[in-house]
């Protein structure tokens, strides 16, 4: 089948792009951990989830929209662009004014100007040509391959030179802004159409109507991955929160990539073969299958190697994160499969399930957080996270359950 090819190929480029991509982040992570302390990591874990926060609370899903569009996207691109230069000047706007009181909010003065400097990304992201989504659109996997590690090789560079000059937490923001720079640049003199600064009032609208499933289901997700950071931070502090972010990045690194990899390449190809509903409940239980194995073999790896690992990739200066990372581990498999359900649930519409999963999640998570930490600290968080993602499993198997039987996939009578 002609999915089938494109599947393979997908997996093929984006898993190389993932690979190289993920290699050279490892890389940078280890110089980094090695360069900066815990705490450095710390001051800018505020930073990431103040700009996070923002860019959820004003995602409008216009590439998920346009992926959806079965046709050409040209009528959209103009108003996307200035939907999109309008949300990273707000963002910028609300990251200066409360630069202030986040610092304060985390008790850690140190993060205020880091924030300031941040505000100038979301910016440079706003200027990006919305003709990206034609990557993912026209399953131009090789070409998005070569665009994307061009700029990932920009931001690590710039990250881990600064970072042997100046041992600051500056560096990861400047390496940040060079890598939007580059996107920036390079977006516009090699995709088509470019981008014309006319608003269509009624073009915008029905991005925003079709994206706000996904702005909400963004802001669950944003709670869900960070809410456990913003606690571990505001209760336990910088030092704390630099040790459990790097092992939540560690832990969940590898094991979500894979299900980042095949749910991208999933999404188009199941957009595509939507209107056959047999095939394409079949073709997302495969996918399915492929993520377990390959999820849960790594995730074993970490969880029984974890010491080793620890040592080899950042050195001992971070070995308290080992009984987090254990818990880690498990949290990411079940992730990954949450994530899996996603690309089928968005490939016929159903973006309002997609913001019901991670909120039981959210709900279950946050239940349950304040005291775990209290009483186990980093740990007490990564337990929380677990529960959170075991409830969002159990959410997204009912709403692929109903699909399944909503579109007769399994109704012997249509053998």
């Amino acid at each position: 089948m002609s999915y089938l090819k494109d599947s393979v190929r997908g997996v093929f480029w984006i898993g190389s792009f993932r690979g190289i991509t993920r290699a050279m982040s490892l890389l940078k992570t280890i110089l980094l951990a090695r360069l900066l302390s815990p705490a450095q990591f710390g001051i800018f874990g505020v930073v990431a989830l103040t700009m996070s926060l923002l860019e959820v609370f004003t995602e409008t899903g216009i590439n998920i929209v346009l992926v959806q569009q079965k046709g050409k996207v040209h009528e959209f691109i103009d108003s996307a662009w200035v939907v999109s230069i309008f949300r990273g000047f707000s963002i910028a706007a609300v990251m200066i004014f409360f630069s202030g009181p986040v610092s304060i909010f985390f008790n850690i003065p140190e993060s205020a100007h880091l924030i300031v400097l941040c505000a100038i990304i979301p910016i440079l992201r706003g200027f990006i040509n919305p003709s990206e989504v034609n990557f993912q659109k026209d399953l131009l996997f090789k070409e998005e391959f070569l665009f994307r590690t061009s700029i990932f090789a920009v931001d690590a560079t710039i990250s881990i030179v600064l970072a042997l000059i100046y041992r600051t937490p500056d560096s990861l923001v400047w390496g940040l802004m060079a890598g939007a720079f580059c996107e920036l640049v390079l977006s516009h003199i090699l995709l088509k159409p470019r981008p014309k600064f006319h608003f269509h009032k009624k073009t915008a609208a029905f991005i925003v109507n079709r994206g706000k499933w996904l702005t909400f289901s963004g802001i669950l997700d944003y709670l869900i991955q960070n809410g456990d950071n913003i606690v571990v931070g505001r209760l336990l502090g910088a030092t704390p929160l630099g040790l459990y972010q790097m092992s939540y990045q560690i832990s969940t690194l590898p094991v979500t990539e894979i299900s980042n990899i095949l749910s991208k390449v999933a999404f188009p190809i199941f957009v595509k073969i939507s209107d056959n509903k047999r095939n394409l409940i079949k073709a997302y239980f495969k996918t399915l299958g492929v993520v377990v194995i390959l999820s849960g073999a790594l995730s074993l790896v970490l969880f029984i190697f974890t010491t080793p690992l620890v040592n080899l990739i950042l050195g001992d200066k971070w070995l308290s994160i080992i009984p987090t990372l254990k818990v880690l581990a498990v949290f990411a498999f079940t992730k990954s499969i949450v994530l899996s359900s996603y690309s089928f649930l968005l490939s016929i519409e159903r973006q309002e399930a997609i913001s019901i999963i991670p909120f039981v999640g959210f709900v279950a998570m946050f239940s349950c957080i304040v005291p775990l930490v209290n009483m186990y600290g980093m740990s007490g968080a990564a337990v929380s996270a677990l529960i959170g993602a075991i409830c969002s499993l159990a959410a997204a198997f009912y709403f692929i359950s109903k699909e399944s039987r909503n579109l007769a996939v399994f109704n012997p009578s249509e053998e």
